[in-house]
């Protein structure tokens, strides 16, 4: 076997390394610049938020999240967004960034926001909304809020019941049932109570109604005077 040595210069190799350092910082920012101005999807987690032009795609981008909304949005709001985020809208924008959106790019910028009422919020009974923040046809913010005392606002992602939660919606299931069964007999003996009464049925009350009358009248005769 023939093993041929070469003898590389200390001072090439470190420039080498240096020159090889600053290609991949190039070839990065090209790749993230085209990312952000080429007009590529946004994703997160698989999630599409352009193309939302219909109602029918809002209620899809909705529902792939597991939640059942009413067909007609309850409320649709024009908002412009601040030249500066204030605390609440820093705030508010921790959870869009830990969508993968962030609304410090759209500041200064005018939006539609369309909320739907969500039907299956687990363990809730008040009124739970989504919110879909959209500027031309991408959403740039979207959340689940209860705008009430106990309110709370989260990300688009469906919590777990807790077993707590699991045990009293299965409480409230099985009560619901049990009320049912009951109005369904109450009905029933309504019914049979209102129904008409056969001829036969007449005829054997009418003939109860004379004996009795007859019985009376026996009782009511004064004895023979011997």
């Amino acid at each position: 076997m023939y093993i041929k040595a070469i003898k590389v210069n200390p001072k090439l190799l470190k420039w080498a390394g240096v020159a090889l350092l600053v290609l991949l910082a190039v070839l990065l920012t090209m790749s993230f610049a085209g990312s952000r101005f080429s007009g590529a999807p946004v994703f997160s987690g698989g999630v599409d938020y352009k193309g939302i032009k219909t109602n029918e795609d809002r209620v899809d981008f909705i529902r792939q999240f597991g939640w059942e909304v009413e067909e007609a949005a309850v409320e649709v709001t024009e908002v412009t967004l601040p030249e500066q985020f204030d605390e609440v809208y820093e705030t508010y924008n921790e959870l869009q960034k830990s969508q993968g959106l962030d609304l410090s790019k759209y500041l200064g910028e005018t939006a539609k926001r369309w909320s739907y009422r969500v039907l299956n919020y687990p363990g809730e009974q008040g009124e739970v909304l989504c919110n879909l923040l959209i500027c031309g046809s991408r959403i740039i913010a979207c959340d689940i809020c209860k705008a009430e005392m106990d309110g709370f606002m989260q990300g688009m992602e469906m919590p777990t019941p807790t077993l707590e939660q699991g045990v009293q919606e299965g409480q409230a299931q099985t009560d619901a049932q049990t009320d049912a069964q009951a109005d369904a007999q109450t009905d029933a003996q309504v019914q049979a109570s209102q129904a008409p009464v056969s001829d036969a049925t007449q005829a054997q009350q009418a003939q109860a109604g004379v004996e009795t009358s007859q019985t009376a009248q026996t009782q009511q005769q004064p004895a023979a005077v011997s």
